[in-house]
């Protein structure tokens, strides 16, 4: 497994798939194990990287510095619901590393998302990054944070597997293969309005 250093001393191992732009996959407790069955479908679509830290741990203020030893400008972060706020915090620090925020509650994890800071609390409605929400089930243990995000975030949308098959057929019906499709249409409509206002400018 390749491995980075940061100039902080931080060391990255990670795993890569893919070309195209870049989606980076924020670790959980389990660290790159949960990602990985998904990784080889999120790179026919993008250039995706999953990593895990080693020690010693990062300062949350790493990204820019991993984007950089990367040899990437800006990229999409998913986040498993125990780094939720993790996530968040990158967000509201360092938005021009990012081009939009994944919340995911990972098919099969049965983790909550830890305690909203109290600081970030009130920066929430100013966190401007285009956020996307996927819940594994109605009865998710992150329900409840998802609810409270959904409500203060200003660009946030919020969906749930599990009954998304039903009205959509184009869809698998099974959470474990809903979730990495719902992720990458939210990422390709990224990509589409990202573009379209990248080429609008040119007509300026």
């Amino acid at each position: 497994m390749p491995h980075l250093k940061l100039p902080d001393g931080a060391l990255i191992s990670y795993e890569s798939a893919g070309d195209g732009f870049p989606l980076l996959l924020l670790p959980g407790p389990e660290g790159i194990a949960a990602w990985l069955p998904h990784m080889p479908l999120f790179g026919e679509l993008c250039h995706v990287i999953a990593y895990e830290f080693c020690q010693p741990q990062p300062t949350t203020e790493y990204l820019p510095a991993l984007l950089d030893a990367l040899h990437l400008e800006r990229g999409y972060l998913a986040s498993p619901v125990p780094a939720w706020m993790p996530a968040l915090q990158v967000a509201r620090r360092r938005p021009e590393a990012l081009e939009a925020l994944l919340l995911v509650d990972l098919p099969g994890s049965a983790a909550e998302a830890p305690p909203l800071d109290s600081t970030l609390a009130t920066h929430l409605s100013s966190l401007t990054l285009p956020t996307f929400i996927l819940l594994a089930h109605e009865a998710s243990p992150a329900r409840a944070a998802a609810d409270l995000l959904s409500t203060h975030l200003p660009h946030c949308r919020s969906l749930t597997m599990g009954r998304l098959g039903q009205d959509k057929p184009d869809l698998p019906k099974a959470p474990h293969r809903q979730f990495p499709h719902l992720m990458m249409r939210f990422l390709l409509d990224r990509e589409r309005h990202r573009n379209l206002v990248r080429g609008a400018s040119f007509l300026l």
